[in-house]
């Protein structure tokens, strides 16, 4: 039942008349479901369903003297009438008590009317009051209750709730540092052994002790949807192996899990998924609670493979509380030291591995294999918990690993890294003047996903003909690499009748990065910027009008045979064979800059070969992508310009 503690009796018994030309009270405002009609934010809800109702509190107890006038005004100190003209909920803070029960406070800023007779004088004026207004909220299964006004004063800034905040709907506010806390608590509740010795997780225990229950499923036919979370009892569409579908009836409190997507989204284990959608039966029934009272057809969570919502979401907070709580839950912040630190010393003491970075990574596979959860959580916990080390190991960027490096924690920030995407680079190139400028400069070529200085200290051929870091680089990125800032994407997600879906990302995907400041340029490239100029200004004035006796004058400088410029180039004999002799053939774009790659031609002189085949490169996304192989990558492999650019979901410039 919804009911109020103060006696709402009808405005013409309770208070003053309104003096004249005094304005009516703003009408309410329909705000609720903000941007997104499927979401309801109860903050917007208050201020639709109840500013009048607080209004008429306010002139209710304000003119019984029942609540302090607070401010005195100097021409009325003595009002023989306080009447409140206008009140406006300034803002309303939300806190959880307990997982049904939550406190509402609500700042409302009242505008009053004053007014005394003096001797034959009447006197008036105006004045603001901020009002703190505590009520409570209950959340139930079956419905809701509400106590609109439990206590008011005048707002004072010192005053504090000792509940946990919660956002405008319902989800709960958590610091990276709370959520250890957090987790703490809920194994202290569910798991306490977790907090004994290291130890394995078991979710099948864990979820019997929350009084859940799990299924599987073939949920989606693409495989797009990971795990679901049922609140209550449902018949869905499910499918079978030869994707027919199929109707199956879920009881309350059930995960339902699809084992291929789960097993392929978490390095081939099930486990964390089960352990995520525990994390939204703990901290998001009240979210879910909330949205079902305006949308009864809502059912359970749906998690998708890849999370990619706007923070301006509480999707995207549930989703980033149950991603972060999995890994804190599964690997308990002081067990899990005690386990690192065996396995290093262990590691230390055996014949079997030549350095720290190796170390570090087979410690991270210990640990993913101990506590059955992917390496990549395994290696952001080694990092949350005070190993640095781990941050330069198992990197996966442009569709494959990046060499194992050292970070330095003195050189580097948290949330700073040293391996930037060629799509984000891409991103970043078209937008940041800054990182064009180092860029464009010459100074740095593109390598296993790092900008690093273009000197032999740091780069050395490998031996598919194209570059890569030196040994004596990976341990002092600090001092050839640049820098960048790891910062989140603004992309949109979709909420439909408690369904949350991805949408196709745009952008430069999940990730962008920012150039930081750490940059060392001290060191300068082999070849002095005067040498390469009079270098390549020679050879510029040698160079023949046309594409064709242009490619044959590189492939004669470089001594390169068609065949060999075919392995370098992945450009076929034939099509070599008629851009040097066939007057008027037009070459593809990719082909061009696929031969420029494959004779490793300075970024000047492929310019000059673009510019004879016809082709100006703009600013597109792939063409921005075609000067940063030109002009960073020239000296890498053509296999691996490829593998960036499929990475970057861009067709490569050859066949593979």
């Amino acid at each position: 039942m919804n009911y109020l503690t103060y006696d709402p009796e009808p405005e013409a018994e309770c208070f003053f008349s309104m003096p004249p030309a005094m304005p009516a009270p703003k009408p309410a405002r329909k705000l609720y479901y903000q941007d997104n009609p499927d979401m309801c934010s109860l903050e917007d809800y208050f201020r639709d369903h109840f500013t009048h109702e607080y209004t008429n509190f306010l002139r209710q107890k304000l003119a019984s003297r029942e609540l302090p006038l607070g401010r005195i005004s100097r021409n009325v100190p003595e009002p023989d009438t306080i009447f409140v003209t206008d009140a406006d909920i300034t803002s309303i803070h939300f806190t959880a008590i307990d997982s049904e029960h939550v406190h509402v406070e609500a700042l409302v800023r009242a505008s009053i009317y004053l007014s005394a007779l003096l001797g034959n004088s009447q006197y008036s004026d105006t004045t603001e009051q901020l009002y703190k207004i505590n009520g409570s909220l209950a959340i139930y299964d079956d419905g809701y209750e509400y106590s609109l006004i439990d206590q008011a004063g005048i707002y004072k800034s010192w005053d504090q709730t000792t509940y946990r905040p919660l956002s405008h709907y319902l989800v709960p506010v958590l610091s990276r540092d709370e959520l250890e806390i957090e987790a703490e608590r809920i194994l202290e509740r569910y798991y306490p052994e977790a907090l004994q010795k290291p130890t394995q997780l078991d979710v099948n225990i864990f979820v019997k002790r929350l009084g859940l229950t799990v299924q599987y499923a073939r949920i989606t036919k693409d495989g797009s949807i990971l795990g679901q979370l049922f609140f209550e009892e449902a018949v869905i569409t499910v499918y079978d192996e030869n994707g027919d579908p199929l109707r199956m009836t879920i009881p309350a409190n059930t995960i339902l899990i699809d084992v291929e997507a789960a097993r392929k989204a978490n390095g081939g284990r099930v486990h964390p998924t089960i352990l995520h959608e525990c994390v939204h039966f703990l901290l998001h029934r009240l979210f879910f609670r909330m949205q079902r009272i305006y949308q009864s057809e809502i059912q359970c969570i749906s998690c998708p493979v890849e999370v990619t919502a706007s923070k301006d979401s509480p999707i995207y907070w549930m989703e980033w509380q149950a991603n972060q709580m999995v890994r804190r839950l599964a690997m308990y912040s002081e067990q899990t030291k005690i386990k690192i630190n065996e396995l290093i010393a262990q590691k230390e003491q055996s014949a079997n591995y030549s350095d720290r970075l190796s170390i570090i990574e087979s410690v991270i596979n210990d640990l993913a294999e101990f506590y059955c959860i992917s390496k990549q959580s395994a290696k952001q916990r080694m990092v949350e918990l005070g190993f640095p080390e781990a941050q330069g190991v198992l990197n996966y960027c442009n569709g494959g690993y990046v060499p194992n490096y050292l970070v330095n924690p003195d050189s580097i920030m948290p949330g700073q890294t040293y391996t930037i995407s060629l799509s984000a680079t891409t991103a970043e190139y078209n937008h940041n003047v800054y990182f064009r400028e180092r860029v464009d400069s010459g100074k740095y070529v593109y390598v296993e996903s790092h900008f690093c200085l273009n000197h032999p200290k740091y780069v050395t051929p490998d031996e598919n003909a194209g570059l890569c870091l030196t040994d004596y680089a990976r341990t002092h990125m600090e001092e050839c690499c640049l820098v960048f800032d790891i910062g989140s994407p603004q992309t949109e997600y979709t909420y439909r009748s408690g369904t949350m879906k991805r949408e196709t990302p745009t952008g430069t995907g999940c990730v962008i990065f920012y150039p930081g400041k750490n940059e060392i340029e001290a060191n300068a490239p082999q070849e002095s910027p005067l040498d390469a100029a009079t270098r390549i200004s020679a050879i510029m004035n040698e160079l023949p009008a046309s594409l064709g006796a242009t490619l044959v004058y590189h492939m004669k400088r470089l001594k390169i045979t068609k065949e060999k410029l075919e392995e370098l180039s992945n450009v076929s004999v034939s099509t070599i064979q008629r851009i040097r002799t066939k007057e008027g053939f037009q070459a593809t774009l990719p082909s061009i800059i696929a031969l420029c790659v494959g004779m490793k031609l300075d970024p000047e002189l492929s310019e000059d070969m673009l510019d004879k085949a016809g082709y100006r490169l703009r600013s597109t996304p792939e063409h921005t992508m075609y000067k940063i192989i030109l002009r960073n990558m020239y000296m890498a492999s053509i296999d691996t310009c490829n593998a960036a650019l499929i990475a970057s979901k861009m067709q490569p410039l050859t066949k593979m």
